[in-house]
């Protein structure tokens, strides 16, 4: 095992970039960046802003235009190949390999800066090749080839090669693009898990902002071509996270963390009830393009009454109507059909 240290990952004054026609493109300049020992970061930035770049470059797969990156104790251009794969692991977000290789092989390969050939792995590089395919589900698949298993199985075979690597960092780019709603959250409380008991440090690109602030330490936001570095909590007081967006109808909510499309409006509404199902109905009104008032009685009202076996919505439009919903899908139905500019 690496001896252990606080700093995984250190960057001082770093340029990068490519080579382009002749004509040289800089990506991201000036930074100077830290990633600990037990931290998740959240790498984000818009579309094209430098994540993959970034990630390519701290795994020393494109070299670096200018500065120097320390891994553990040991500047990346003085490791050798199987040094650093002694301590980072990176999986990217897309790879071509060929069809035929069996899902075996794939994440038995994570075991290569440790034995040259497979026939040579030891009973302790075939169980944390065993374990790390248990960890990502994917122990079922073992004999199958590549091209007999889905993206999200690709991806996830691909996530267990880093996991058998065993390194003290893992890169992820988009780690769960091809994954379902379960097998993302599982992931990331895998992830987590890693942080926090193995003291692993793990930096993944993502665009589902949902995880990134519900599971990182810290955000990595590429802006302007450098990063603003901050707790999730931070990045959305000082409204840091708004720089991901450059919409006049897109507005980031404090409240339900997570940005929302301004309809057009359709006036003032008061909204009365409480519990779970207030929230969801309030929810589903702004969405539609409703201003909400709670709580107060004027106007046109709309009152949630919710009961243990069923709830009912009431509508009382300024004419005085009422009208009953027993959905809130109902209950749109019967606003759209009404037309009207609440005084």
């Amino acid at each position: 095992m690496i001896e252990k240290y606080s700093t995984y990952l250190k960057g001082q004054n770093l340029k990068m970039g490519y080579q382009h026609s002749g004509k040289t493109q800089i990506i991201l300049e000036n930074l100077n960046l830290q990633a600990n020992a037990s931290e998740l970061i959240g790498l984000i930035g818009r579309n094209g802003s430098g994540k993959s770049t970034l990630l390519r470059c701290l795994m020393g797969m494109r070299p670096l235009m200018q500065g120097e990156l320390i891994l553990l104790d040991q500047p990346i251009h003085y490791c050798t190949p199987k040094q650093k794969a002694r301590k980072i692991a990176y999986v990217e977000a897309s790879v071509n390999l060929p069809g035929n290789l069996r899902v075996y092989e794939i994440v038995a390969y994570g075991r290569y800066p440790y034995s040259a050939l497979l026939r040579k792995y030891d009973t302790d590089a075939k169980t944390k090749v065993h374990h790390a395919m248990e960890q990502m589900k994917v122990l079922h698949l073992a004999d199958r080839q590549l091209h007999q298993i889905s993206d999200g199985e690709r991806q996830r075979c691909m996530i267990a090669r880093a996991l058998a690597q065993d390194t003290p960092i893992i890169l992820l780019d988009e780690p769960a693009a091809h994954l379902d709603i379960a097998n993302r959250y599982e992931l990331m409380k895998m992830l987590r898990k890693l942080a926090d008991e193995q003291e692993k440090c793990i930096i993944m690109s993502s665009h589902d902002l949902d995880i990134m602030l519900n599971y990182s330490d810290k955000l990595w936001l590429i802006h302007q071509k450098n990063i603003i570095s901050q707790a999730p909590e931070d990045m959305v007081i000082q409204k840091n996270i708004e720089l991901l967006v450059n919409a006049s109808d897109l507005n980031f909510s404090m409240e339900d963390a997570k940005f929302q499309m301004m309809g057009n409006p359709r006036g003032w509404l008061s909204l009365k009830g409480e519990g779970l199902v207030f929230q969801w109905t309030k929810r589903a009104l702004q969405r539609i393009g409703f201003d909400i008032e709670c709580n107060k009685i004027g106007g046109l009202n709309v009152i949630v009454n919710e009961c243990d076996e069923s709830t009912e919505w009431e509508i009382e439009f300024p004419d005085k109507t009422v009208h009953k919903a027993f959905s809130i899908e109902q209950l749109i139905d019967i606003l759209k059909s009404k037309h009207y500019e609440r005084t």
